[in-house]
Order: structure tokens, then C-alpha cells, then sequence
């Protein structure tokens, strides 16, 4: 992982794949959400959220990434939809089959 951020161990995975996030890039103010495979060292973008200009300083929302407690979900905040502070959960168990094959 070359990005720090908020990172994690996915749940039911023996510590092989590693939650991550990535802080809002300066030029598109877009913030990545993505796997990373320790043993193989690839990486596997699940999605990047814009976060609107207006969420910043102490109003920026971090994804803030959590695994679900079987490893098949993805728990994470966002703002991407402009309206505000929201939790979005995303299916990441067929991700994972396909990039362990």
C-alpha cells in the first residue's frame, strides 16, 4: 500500500486482505475505497467517491472503511451524493473469490 488512509484486516480472510481508503486527491477531490492483497501486493479499487467541495475542514467525511464481521461486506461514510453524511454497505465477497482464483 503506497496511501495511507483508514485502514483495516478483512474479516474471515487469515489477515490476507487489508481495507483501505484514501483521502480526497487535491485535483478531483475524489476518495478511493479498495482491497489490498498482502501476499500478492495487488490492489483492488471497490469504488472512488467524489467529496463535494463543502465538506472540508472539520466538516470532510473520511470513507472510514469497516469490514463486516463475516468479511463479506463493506461498511463506509460518505458524502458523494452531496446531501450530507451517509453509510453506504457494499458486497465485496464475489471481489474477493475472483481476485483470489
Amino acid at each position: 500500500m503506497n496511501q495511507n488512509g483508514h485502514n483495516t484486516y478483512v474479516a474471515g480472510t487469515d489477515n490476507q486482505w487489508i481495507l483501505n481508503d484514501t483521502y480526497p486527491s487535491a485535483d478531483d477531490r475524489l476518495q478511493t475505497l479498495y482491497l489490498y492483497n498482502v501476499a500478492t501486493r495487488d490492489t483492488l479499487t471497490l469504488g472512488k467517491f467524489y467529496e463535494p467541495e463543502k465538506f472540508n475542514g472539520e466538516w470532510r467525511t473520511d470513507l472510514h472503511p469497516k469490514s463486516g464481521p463475516n468479511g463479506k461486506w463493506v461498511i463506509f461514510d460518505s458524502t458523494h451524493e452531496g446531501d450530507g453524511h451517509q453509510m453506504y454497505m457494499i458486497n465485496i465477497e464475489k471481489a474477493i473469490a475472483k481476485a483470489t482464483r
